[in-house]
């Protein structure tokens, strides 16, 4: 934190940017045509620390800051806020750098209404105060289960940088996990998959509650009745499981009888195939492959494996994507014991 201090706004911001990779590449510089139009909107000049910030980026989602085209006085906004909790006032924390807590201030919905909203959501208000003298506070993001505020921009990027510097160091962390416990399920057989995703219930919770409990196994007769209305074998790996489970709710496995061939009005209705420009998840998965559709008719023949979203696909070897389908995360594995695989090691590093 001690860093921070004689470090520019320009380096924090881009410290904070390279952190927050979620919020995708930061906007280019406001135009001044588009800075006029919000002054003329604002009904005053832009005060400077918003002009050095939309001169540097028309937004950043990172801070929750909207582009300048949004910015507009904070008063309807603020009066809905307040409204909502049925207050005039509310308290804020102030940081400071260095200090070791933060000071609380009540904040007056009738001061804030003289602000600026510059971002915000439908449970938060990020606001900036046009007083060039920002008492108590030059920024406040009011949010009802921890409102706070900083005295300037600089104070605000100090804290915003530390945070995502520990975030990113928590991420790196997680990620080093994951890669273990990946390779520790790498060729891992049913016994130890399903030992993984089935831990021992905690005594304290076998008090409260019976353990919930997995399916019975799947009959051969269940199994050759779905294979005959299917109309192709299933694999062994998946075959295997059935044996032990007739589906499997933490994979997001139905039992056999549930499992039906996809058709393009089903396809066509999944909410996993409704924007499949999205981006899902940007870490490799060891084992799975990033799956390209572009359209939901592609996947016509292959099998749901639940029945709920239909988020599980299994499609025949000789289709274009053979394989177990995760649409979630637009991930392709090669076999149901994978996609388990992958599952085992997710839940091993969440309970370390």
């Amino acid at each position: 934190r001690a860093a921070t201090a004689s470090m520019s706004e320009t380096q924090l911001i881009d410290g904070i940017l390279e952190s927050a990779d979620w919020a995708g590449a930061p906007a280019e510089p406001a135009d001044a045509q588009a800075i006029a139009a919000a002054e003329a909107h604002i009904g005053t000049a832009m005060p400077p620390p918003l002009l050095g910030l939309y001169r540097r980026h028309d937004g950043l989602p990172a801070l929750g800051i909207g582009p300048v085209a949004d910015l507009e006085p904070a008063a309807a906004k603020v009066d809905e806020w307040f409204g909502l909790l049925e207050a005039s006032e509310y308290p804020v924390d102030i940081h400071a750098p260095g200090a070791e807590q933060p000071v609380s201030a009540v904040m007056k919905a009738s001061t804030l209404r003289d602000w600026l909203l510059v971002g915000g959501d439908d449970e938060s208000l990020l606001l900036f105060n046009p007083d060039p003298a920002a008492q108590p506070a030059q920024w406040v993001n009011l949010w009802a289960e921890s409102p706070s505020g900083y005295r300037s921009l600089h104070e605000w990027l100090q804290d915003a940088w530390v945070s995502s510097q520990q975030q990113q160091s928590y991420l790196q962390e997680m990620q080093q996990r994951q890669q273990q416990a990946f390779a520790r399920f790498a060729g891992a057989d049913w016994d130890t998959v399903l030992d993984a995703l089935q831990p021992a219930t905690p005594m304290l919770m076998r008090l409260i509650a019976d353990a919930p409990g997995l399916p019975d196994p799947a009959t051969a007769e269940a199994l050759a009745a779905a294979e005959q209305r299917l109309g192709r074998a299933l694999p062994a790996d998946y075959r295997e499981l059935l044996l032990r489970h007739d589906g499997y709710p933490m994979l997001g496995l139905d039992p056999v009888a549930q499992v039906h061939l996809l058709d393009a009005s089903e396809l066509a209705n999944n909410m996993w195939l409704q924007d499949l420009a999205r981006p899902r998840g940007a870490q490799a998965i060891p084992g799975a492959q990033p799956v390209r559709i572009a359209a939901g008719d592609e996947l016509v023949g292959c099998l749901a494996l639940e029945h709920r979203s239909t988020a599980t696909v299994l499609c025949p070897g000789g289709h274009p994507l053979a394989g177990v389908l995760d649409l979630r995360m637009l991930l392709r594995y090669p076999d149901v014991l994978s996609l388990a695989r992958t599952r085992a090691a997710q839940v091993s590093v969440m309970q370390e």
